[in-house]
């Protein structure tokens, strides 16, 4: 239902993402940036899924979701709060 890539940075932009407009990006700390998206799922426990791009070995995970928002978190291999190049998302859940 929702998808995008951006850099990741002090001021997040976005590369591509689905729906074209209403998405944006916040960065809240190292490692830690909020997506929100246009489209309302009907439960924050909609499926997801993240990944990165960044030339040393990284790791993506979802924090906190809502309805309209995802959390996504970047750690280095040591579990240390990285920002890596871009990060990527995909959302899965019925609409509101």
């Amino acid at each position: 239902k929702g998808w995008g890539s951006f850099t990741v940075s002090a001021s997040p932009t976005m590369i591509a993402n689905y729906p074209a407009s209403g998405v944006s990006c916040a960065k809240i700390g190292t490692g830690s940036y909020t997506v929100t998206h246009a489209v309302t799922v009907a439960s924050a426990n909609f499926a997801g899924a993240v990944s990165v791009e960044d030339a040393t070995a990284c790791i993506a995970q979802i924090g906190a979701r809502g309805t309209t928002t995802l959390n996504i978190l970047f750690f280095d291999a040591g579990g240390v709060a990285v920002d890596p190049d871009v990060g990527h998302y995909i959302i899965l859940g019925d609409l509101a």
